[in-house]
């Protein structure tokens, strides 16, 4: 459908080219698709018009493709933005058409345009490297706005690629996802189970430990920031020293049939350290119930943990919530 789309002369805004790669600052186009805030570069939008000027249609099984709009040589097919980028919200109807630049152009239709905005390059920083192995999400970096609200930046050709190869964001291949299991495990492999945390969960009866050498910061919860195309155990995310990381809920990695409520807590957590270090760097957030406390005197053997009266509590195995 995106090839049968040809060169713009609709009447039209033209939007300038964006700052080249090699300058500090990038001018971005700023928009809200189902409800949620995402930025493209502002060269990647050619035109921003009316939806009255879409022929609509609806004999796509999917959703997808929503109608057209005529230009001297030619259709624009046009998208509609929540159902491809899959957000929470595909109810709201298009406010605005960004014509997305390409050899064939495509109509991207948003709840509203926002204003552009002129950031430093620093600004914008990348998906946490465990986001896109868990669900390939055709955004490529985050910000975040003056009110401190997520804007994620979508990548142009991604979303282009997926309309004309019809695959709608195809699931990872099983080679990716056996990669990410290899990494997280190299990563979180050699941890010492001396010292741990305690959580409780309110589906469970069972105790639960985390290694103190992967916890960073305990926490209360806040809100997470939602991102699309992610499976039900990622919550969102949330601000880590600027850098975001996702917000995991445990319950089915470890085989609770309840879900985690908010509020609740926060255990920041990050690549195990040896005793003596301290690091800042953190992977993700593990959302549980209640804090129990912390064991000083762990003893594991063969898998099993015993705390100093002898008593089992069950490891949370990081690998399993990262993959």
């Amino acid at each position: 459908m995106v090839s049968q789309a040809t060169p713009l002369t609709i009447p039209q805004t033209i939007a300038s080219e964006a700052e080249g790669s090699g300058t500090q600052q990038i001018t971005l186009a700023r928009m809200e698709i189902g409800g949620m805030r995402f930025v493209l570069p502002l060269g990647d939008v050619a035109a921003v018009i009316e939806p009255t000027s879409m022929e609509a249609h609806s004999d796509d099984p999917y959703g997808i493709w929503i109608g057209h709009v005529r230009s001297q040589q030619g259709a624009i097919a046009i998208a509609n933005g929540s159902a491809l980028i899959r957000t929470a919200n595909k109810a709201i109807p298009p406010g605005r058409i960004a014509i997305l630049r390409g050899e064939f152009p495509i109509g991207l239709a948003v709840d509203r345009m926002l204003s552009a905005q002129t950031v430093n390059r620093d600004a914008l920083h990348a998906l946490p490297d465990i986001v896109p192995a868990l669900q390939p999400c055709p955004v490529t970096a985050v910000l975040w706005g003056a009110d401190d609200e997520l804007e994620l930046m979508l990548d142009r050709q991604m979303l282009i690629d997926e309309l004309d190869a019809g695959f709608l964001g195809s699931r990872q291949s099983k080679t990716s996802s056996r990669y990410n299991q290899q990494r997280m495990l190299d990563r979180y492999g050699d941890v010492d189970y001396t010292r741990g945390l305690e959580v409780a969960f309110a589906g469970s009866q069972e105790r639960w430990v985390l290694p103190m050498t992967t916890v960073r910061l305990v926490t209360d919860s806040r809100r997470p920031h939602p991102l699309p195309r992610t499976p039900d155990k990622v919550l969102g995310l949330v601000a880590w020293q600027r850098d975001p990381i996702p917000v995991v809920d445990p319950s089915a990695a470890i085989g609770l049939e309840g879900r985690v409520s908010l509020p609740a807590k926060f255990v920041v957590i990050g690549e195990p350290v040896t005793s003596g270090q301290t690091s800042t760097h953190a992977d993700t957030v593990v959302v549980v119930d209640r804090i129990v406390g912390i064991h000083n005197n762990l003893r594991t053997e063969h898998g099993y943990t015993w705390d100093s009266s002898g008593d089992a509590l069950n490891i949370i195995k990081i690998p399993s919530l990262l993959t």
